[in-house]
């Protein structure tokens, strides 16, 4: 899997591309703690590329989100599709990384 940010000011994109699976979860929630703790609280991810989630990828978004909020800020994505955004509902996990369909409708969900 890819991870890149981009930083916008207020909040960061952070772009998944391929799969957040047992292999590159630690490694996702490795990089987006250390943003975290660099001061990137607000992250908005972009999920358009991202092909794969499982258990060990929703565990680490969970990871993510808890400590971004704990800090004060917030996550919220957007551009899920086909196994992803299933997962997503099947887990009810659109209420702990809330889904949108664009960006600019993602930010407003933080």
């Amino acid at each position: 899997m890819n991870v890149t940010r981009v930083n916008h000011g207020s909040h960061s994109v952070v772009t998944l591309t391929g799969r957040l699976d047992t292999e590159t979860a630690p490694g996702f929630e490795d990089t987006c703690g250390r943003w975290i703790d660099g001061g990137s609280l607000r992250l908005l991810f972009d999920f358009s590329t991202l092909f794969y989630v499982s258990s060990a990828g929703l565990r680490a978004l969970f990871a993510v989100a808890k400590k971004a909020t704990g800090a004060g800020g917030g996550v919220a994505g957007y551009g899920a599709t086909g196994a992803v955004q299933e997962v997503f509902h099947f887990a009810s996990f659109a209420e702990i990384v809330p889904l949108a369909e664009d960006a600019s409708s993602a930010l407003a969900l933080l």
